[in-house]
């Protein structure tokens, strides 16, 4: 079947509509149960559960979500994002910061990346 034992490259090689193919044809085939296990197989983390979204002016100002191990349920870190926007016309965006932490909140990374509105390109900060 194709998509079975792919490398990376060859996935990343494949159409969009191949892809949905064969995950469409692989699902409607299976029992409930053979996807719960597919999933847990195939999937190496997830969220938790819907990320908490915040919005201020109806922009997006926080992202939060909870990635756990899919065989042990035990929390493997959150990711938190948080958007920032110029007092301009339109709210331009000004900062995207993405902080991972372990399960107890403590950082483990943070990235900012500031935007500008003279139209250079994004930057790390």
């Amino acid at each position: 079947m194709f998509l079975e034992n792919v490398t990376l490259a060859q996935l990343r090689a494949a159409t969009k509509a191949q892809i949905v193919t064969f995950i469409t044809n692989k699902l409607t085939s299976m029992t409930k149960l053979q996807i719960v296990i597919w999933l847990m197989d195939n999937v190496l983390e997830i969220a938790d559960a819907q990320p908490e979204v915040i919005y201020k002016d109806g922009q997006i100002t926080r992202l939060t979500e909870c990635i756990r191990d899919t065989y042990t349920g035990d929390v493997l870190r959150y990711k938190r994002v948080i958007w920032t926007y110029y007092d301009l016309p339109g709210n331009p965006v000004d900062t995207i910061t993405i902080i991972i932490a372990d399960p107890n909140m403590t950082v483990i990374s943070k990235r900012v990346i500031k935007h500008f509105v003279d139209g250079r390109q994004p930057v790390m900060e």
